[in-house]
């Protein structure tokens, strides 16, 4: 419900900020370089957001590559932008796993 302009003060003023939020996975993508972006569902009042995360390791990846629409992930990282309409978190980590 807020203006193109509203919307580009509200990312100028969270930018940088450092967030932990608990959401559901809606997606996994990899990317060429290495980072896995995990994609939350929104509704029930819960942000939209991409987590991009880099696996320190093969059992992390192991992890990120194993998730599933709906479990509920813990991602810890700093607030880079917004794309559409979803909150990017770049870096992030992937701080608790719930199944």
């Amino acid at each position: 419900g807020a203006t193109e302009v509203q919307r580009e003060e509200k990312e100028r003023q969270i930018r940088g900020a450092v967030v932990e939020w608990k959401l559901p996975v809606y997606d996994v993508s990899s990317r060429a370089d290495g980072y896995y972006v995990i994609q939350t569902s929104t509704g029930n009042g819960q942000i939209g957001t991409f987590c991009h995360v880099k696996p320190k390791d093969e059992y992390e990846k192991k992890v990120l590559v194993s998730l599933k629409p709906g479990q509920i992930i813990t991602c810890k990282g700093i607030i880079d932008g917004v794309s559409m309409g979803n909150i990017e978190i770049d870096p992030a980590i992937v701080r608790q796993l719930s199944p």
